[in-house]
């Protein structure tokens, strides 16, 4: 995404640990042809994943589904994304987080 400007790219694993004892980590980060969305809740929970490219535009609703107490992962296919900087947010009945990922070719 040459000449955009909207937000600056970094990259690193990202672990958001919410307040309220939900835990989000995408791996690995800088991803190409995948990545995986790992989340941890500590009550059983509807959840929704929505992906947004680097200026806050929806890109896609990557799972919606309900979710038990514990760990989960998702695996998320990023082969048709353009490179570049990309946020997550994960959002269920008692929690909204936020996570990013840097997709490079």
């Amino acid at each position: 995404m040459a000449g955009n400007n909207c937000i600056p790219q970094t990259s690193g694993i990202n672990t958001i640990n919410a307040s309220n004892g939900v835990t989000v980590y995408n791996d690995p980060n800088p991803c190409s042809d995948h990545m995986v969305i790992n989340y941890t809740l500590p009550d059983a929970s509807n959840v929704t994943a929505v992906l947004y490219d680097e200026c806050g535009r929806e890109v896609q609703i990557l799972f919606s589904d309900y979710s038990s107490t514990g760990s989960h992962s998702v695996n998320i296919d990023t082969h048709d994304l353009s490179q570049g900087m990309y946020y997550y947010t994960l959002h269920g009945d008692y929690f909204n987080v936020s996570g990013k990922c840097l997709v490079m070719r």
